[in-house]
């Protein structure tokens, strides 16, 4: 009997064990012309990032358009460090009356993606996509495999050539307050 009840608790640990962990809810909320960075450990070198990303409010701002950034990089760099080989993607975000003039509601915004990326500290260029209201949650869902980032954001998808040692998941924000929602980051079976 009480071989049966040791086998019982590890089999109920192992299965615990092997439940996916809790999601994650990041409320990246940033001063005009200030950012932040959130680092995350990666399963290895294969893995899956999920999420649902919203802005929450835009301050005033002057120099620097509000922007958040969810990327896979090495893992070598120290927050806030020059990557020099990164692949991602991001949304921008502007008071729609800074694009028209006839508007006059300060809460309308426009916002839109891009995908990102780095090699050899060189980005490259991407015209952006996924114009989307204030207030919607755009999916995404963002895979790592050794070689590429494979992206699928708003409907749209792309993959991003990366090879990188030890990747991490950051994700960086400026001037704003943008929203990550049910963020998970699992290792790909």
């Amino acid at each position: 009997m009480k071989s049966l009840s040791i086998a019982a608790c590890f089999a109920l640990m192992h299965a615990g064990a092997a439940m996916a962990a809790p999601a994650i809810t990041y409320d990246c909320d940033t001063a005009a012309s200030h950012f932040s960075e959130l680092v995350l450990p990666a399963p290895g070198n294969s893995f899956t990032v999920t999420g649902q990303l919203q802005i929450n409010q835009l301050p005033p701002f002057d120099k620097y358009a509000p922007i958040t950034r969810l990327m896979v990089g090495p893992g070598d760099i120290v927050p806030g460090g020059d990557i020099p080989n990164w692949a991602g993607f991001s949304l921008n975000a502007l008071p729609a009356k800074m694009v028209d003039k006839s508007v006059k509601d300060d809460k309308i915004m426009l916002q839109f993606l891009n995908w990102n990326a780095a090699h050899d500290r060189k980005t490259e260029d991407f015209k952006p996509f996924g114009f989307a209201k204030a207030g919607d949650k755009l999916p995404f869902t963002l895979t790592y495999d050794g070689a590429a980032v494979t992206l699928s954001v708003a409907g749209e998808k792309t993959s991003i050539p990366l090879k990188v040692a030890d990747p991490m998941v950051r994700i960086v924000c400026s001037t704003g307050e943008f929203l990550y929602t049910d963020l998970r980051i699992e290792k790909a079976s």
